[in-house]
């Protein structure tokens, strides 16, 4: 069973984060990028924001981006998966989004990613309300054994109480 852990979104953190996957949700009508996906393509040079500038990568709707990150990254490799535009945003596409990083986690054959929370705080739908179900889908992806969000230190305590609440339900996570 996944066990779900939480970081703060922060290059240091992220630096100190060994997992074999990075997986950003990015929006078609977001530039520039921000959160997560902004602090990594400021890591990256700007790989992220030359994809976008060149039509490589758009953040459409069911677009995956795989990329290796070498050295500048605590993971192995970065799957950037686009969301589609804000008004497009919804909790079954957000689904959707965890499930496809699963995919290639075991096409991969890689076990514990890093993501962000795939557009649920971008949503107008509050975090409380909408994190519990995409915990509830992390948890039956294969091959995932340890999924960490890595959050924003204004949201932190909220993703926070609504992990606890989750694990207490008899969910695994660790802090």
């Amino acid at each position: 069973m996944t066990s779900i852990e939480l970081i703060a979104s922060d290059l240091t953190t992220l630096d100190a984060q060994r997992d074999d996957l990075l997986v950003l949700g990015i929006l078609e009508d977001e530039r520039p990028l921000t959160g997560l996906a902004g602090l990594v393509d400021w890591r990256l040079c700007g790989a992220l924001s030359r994809w976008i500038v060149s039509g490589f990568a758009t953040g459409s709707w069911g677009e995956s981006v795989l990329y290796p990150s070498s050295h500048r990254l605590g993971q192995r490799a970065t799957l950037v998966l686009g969301l589609g535009t804000r008004p497009q945003l919804r909790t079954d596409r957000i689904h959707d989004a965890a499930r496809r990083a699963s995919e290639v986690m075991k096409g991969l054959g890689s076990k514990r990613m890093t993501c962000d929370l795939l557009g649920l705080d971008r949503m107008p739908t509050p975090v409380e309300n909408t994190l519990p179900g995409l915990l509830e889908v992390l948890q039956t992806c294969e091959p995932i054994e340890r999924a960490t969000f890595a959050v924003q230190p204004k949201q932190f305590d909220l993703v926070r109480g609504v992990m606890d609440r989750f694990g207490r339900r008899g969910f695994p996570q660790t802090s």
